[in-house]
């Protein structure tokens, strides 16, 4: 839902759907099935799977959320040519969806939720149809939107790390949270 969700709010936005250019099939196919769902369910692994239950036991729940978490969002500036405000804005926003998946993970005792939620998440808003102010040669749509406000946008990462992702985070961790504390 939530990929979803942030769509559509977008979607109210001034703005244009635009179409893949078909010579670009070979990125989008790369996207759709490397960069949206094998990463999803490769960064779960690492980061929830190992990292987060190895800090839980030798320290705490709250280590073992927040380090991988951080973690999450730094390596996600990695070989990308950003802006300051836009790595800022990527190191909240990637560290609460970090926070996001851990609370899913702990929430049922599964890295299978949070790698579900994870490569659905990557697939829907990256190689389906993803959101930014210019059209994204590895997605089978764009919705170019015409705001240039980096808090609605995402700035140069994109939607993922807009100001409305980042509400949409902060949501499903409470309600993650709420079911990893009845569970308890």
């Amino acid at each position: 839902m939530l990929p979803l969700a942030v769509t559509a709010v977008f979607l109210v936005m001034n703005g244009k759907i635009v179409d893949a250019n078909s010579s670009d099939m070979e990125n989008i196919v790369f996207n759709i099935f490397y960069a949206s769902l094998a990463a999803g369910f490769v960064e779960e692994l690492i980061f929830r799977g190992v990292i987060l239950n190895v800090l839980s036991i030798r320290w705490n729940y709250l280590v073992g959320v927040l380090i991988p978490s951080v973690i999450f969002g730094l390596l996600h500036i990695v070989s990308r040519n950003l802006s300051f405000m836009s790595i800022i804005q990527l190191i909240i926003a990637g560290t609460l969806v970090g926070v996001m998946f851990s609370l899913i993970e702990m929430s049922e005792h599964s890295i299978w939720n949070s790698a579900v939620v994870h490569a659905i998440w990557n697939l829907i808003t990256s190689a389906i149809f993803a959101v930014a102010v210019s059209p994204q040669k590895d997605a089978l749509y764009s919705y170019v939107i015409s705001s240039k406000n980096a808090l609605l946008t995402g700035g140069g990462f994109g939607m993922e790390s807009s100001l409305i992702a980042i509400i949409g985070y902060l949501i499903v961790a409470l309600i993650a949270y709420k079911i990893f504390a009845k569970n308890k």
